[in-house]
């Protein structure tokens, strides 16, 4: 039975590395790249539990070819990534709304972390693929009319809930980045 939750809790991981590289690469496909610079360091304060973690995150400016300045607050600790106050970094900028950007550091970042998330799916599944007995799934217990029941009703809301909801995330445009940045106006 351990066999089935490593395998499920592996397709888990490998799913969700999937969704979010298929994001990834669709921002990345509809973005360019625009010079941006730190215009301020704000504080943001994340509390787990009893512990408090400060992270110092930049703010960054940048300016299209029209003329239109947008600033955004970045999703990367200054102090881990050696960012200082105006310091040039690089700006990727959604082609159908130019107030969705990204670092480009930070989608690097993403990536690695995505490819661990395969990693442990893999690694998941292989580890279940190993503890796989076929002598333990004789399907006696589908003789208890509750586990039966329970089997029937799962197996419908798969296929009426879980399979469109599969077919939309697959869809091309599904999973989009939101909108992070605001127009600024000129300053004198």
């Amino acid at each position: 039975m351990h066999s089935i939750v490593f395998i499920f809790a592996g397709l888990l991981f490998l799913a969700v590395a999937w969704l979010g590289r298929k994001t990834f690469d669709q921002f990345r496909a509809n973005s360019y790249k625009v010079a941006g610079q730190i215009v301020e360091i704000t504080k943001s304060t994340q509390r787990l539990d009893d512990s408090t973690t400060t992270f110092n995150l930049p703010v960054v400016e940048y300016a299209l070819d029209d003329g239109r300045r947008f600033r955004f607050t970045g999703e990367i600790d200054v102090d881990q990534n050696k960012l200082k106050l105006g310091m040039p970094v690089v700006v990727l900028v959604s082609q159908r709304n130019p107030a969705i950007a990204k670092l480009d550091r930070a989608s690097k970042e993403k990536v690695l972390v995505l490819r661990i998330f395969a990693g442990l799916g893999l690694a998941g599944c292989a580890v279940g693929a190993y503890l796989f007995d076929p002598a333990d799934y004789q399907l006696r217990y589908l003789k208890d009319p509750f586990v039966l029941g329970a089997s029937a009703i799962g197996l419908f809301w798969l296929y009426t809930r879980g399979i469109p909801l599969i077919n939309t995330l697959r869809a091309p445009g599904a999973m989009q980045y939101s909108v992070n940045a605001e127009e600024v106006s000129e300053q004198p």
